[in-house]
């Protein structure tokens, strides 16, 4: 691997500590060539690539202080093995997990789905799926900004999800990927790669989850790699918890062909800090693309949304709506875009976020957006921000309901017209346990 460069200017020496990270990365392994390729392309744009500030187009709103503070000494830490009482009970009961990602650490419970090779990356090196996920890591977008570089300079491992063509799965895959810090500032950087060859069917669901000790944060740096053939199926949920210690960078990039459907659905729980990027390229026609989305934010906690769904092909479908609840002196704040190319004719696009506002304190900022080049299209988008209304606290008073009780049937309505979009059974029940309503 590229020897750390001393050539930093001045202003970038918060850099320094993530670079020396690299140091012990292979810890005994030897990675191919291609791999040690990704690494040092992503070393290189870790040292090009500027941190991103207030006056940076996409991060106006984003105060990326507690990640590049002076004081950080952050530290990259492998488990030597799985925890899983630091999982969640309510995880383990409503998506028992098949497969465990504990720092680095992955298990996979055998025999699980026959039909489907789940591998983390090192075994894959040596199965018949190596060669495909080698084409899908080496060929992936380039890094846009230092949070995507750093998943690439450090990639030392990752859970790989293959399933052949023409194989239905109807039974949910869940994988829970849970961090912890050590007595040190903690990265940890999760990788997963989901590859459905044509019309196969699947649904999956990643529950990211810490386990933080003071005074030491935890950096949870992951990505996402979704990759859908012709004519296939993917219902994929993911859910975000953390605590006042946890800081969350989220990279999701999906890829479309023909004929295939894909359903979206997140959940950002809680945790100090949360930036989720999603970015689709719909690649073939008659594509059909859901994006279901809640974020529930309070404290002094900060939560950040950016979506993209670019149509590069004609005679698709997406549909974006997201939810967002304020609370306390929280910051929510959402980027949506839909971009439809020249030949993208015959595309169907509707954009929505809604938020509410449960404090004068909370700040909920909402701009979605359409880019059109083509002029055979139906696309409209919407947001709507604002506290529960008045009218309505009044109408359930009137019925005898305390206003307390009122506000918190409004928050569960409100919660619940998103949530009635996911997938999954249980879900109501779920993010009720997780946000104690």
């Amino acid at each position: 691997m590229k020897e750390i460069s001393m050539a930093i200017k001045k202003n970038d020496e918060r850099k320094m500590p993530l670079l020396e990270v690299t140091a012990g990365l292979r810890n005994g392994f030897v990675y191919p060539e291609w791999w040690e390729h990704i690494f040092r392309n992503g070393l290189d744009a870790f040292e090009t690539l500027p941190i991103p500030h207030a006056k940076t187009e996409g991060w106006r709103e984003t105060n990326l202080a507690p990640f590049f503070h002076p004081q950080r000494k952050w530290a990259l830490k492998i488990s030597k093995k799985i925890q899983e009482e630091n999982i969640p009970k309510i995880v383990v009961d409503t998506f028992p997990p098949s497969i465990i990602w504990d720092n680095g650490t992955v298990n996979i419970k055998t025999g699980i789905f026959p039909s489907l090779v789940v591998q983390n990356f090192r075994d894959a090196l040596q199965s018949p799926q190596g060669k495909i996920l080698q084409q899908i890591l080496s060929y992936g977008q380039e890094p846009q900004h230092v949070f995507e570089a750093l998943s690439d300079m450090l990639m030392y491992n990752g859970i790989f999800l293959y399933l052949p063509k023409g194989i239905v799965i109807n039974t949910p895959i869940h994988i829970v990927v849970s961090s912890r810090n050590f007595d040190v500032d903690t990265i940890d950087v999760p990788r997963i790669v989901i590859y459905l060859e044509d019309d196969a069917q699947a649904t999956v669901t990643v529950h990211y989850v810490s386990n933080t000790k003071k005074p030491y944060s935890l950096w949870v740096n992951m990505k996402e790699q979704i990759i859908l053939g012709k004519n296939s199926y993917l219902k994929y949920i993911n859910s975000l918890q953390g605590t006042e210690e946890t800081l969350r960078f989220l990279s999701t990039s999906v890829e479309l062909d023909g004929d295939s459907s894909f359903s979206y659905n997140s959940l950002h729980l809680s945790g100090r800090f949360i930036r989720s990027e999603i970015d689709v390229e719909i690649k073939g026609e008659n594509v059909n693309s859901q994006i279901n989305g809640l974020t529930l934010n309070k404290g002094n906690y900060f939560s950040e949304t950016q979506q993209l769904i670019q149509h590069l092909k004609g005679y698709g479908t997406s549909r974006i709506h997201w939810r967002g609840l304020g609370q306390e002196q929280s910051k929510t704040v959402y980027r949506g875009k839909i971009y439809i190319a020249p030949n993208a004719q015959k595309s169907d696009s509707i954009q929505q976020f809604k938020g509410l506002s449960l404090s004068d304190q909370a700040i909920m900022d909402a701009k979605p957006q359409l880019e059109i080049y083509a002029d055979d299209v139906r696309c409209t988008h919407g947001a709507t921000v604002g506290p529960p209304p008045p009218d309505l606290i009044y109408y359930f008073q009137t019925r005898g309901i305390q206003p307390n009780k009122a506000k918190s049937l409004l928050i569960r309505g409100f919660i619940n017209q998103v949530l009635k979009e996911f997938p999954v059974k249980r879900i109501e029940e779920f993010v009720d346990e997780c946000i104690k309503l």
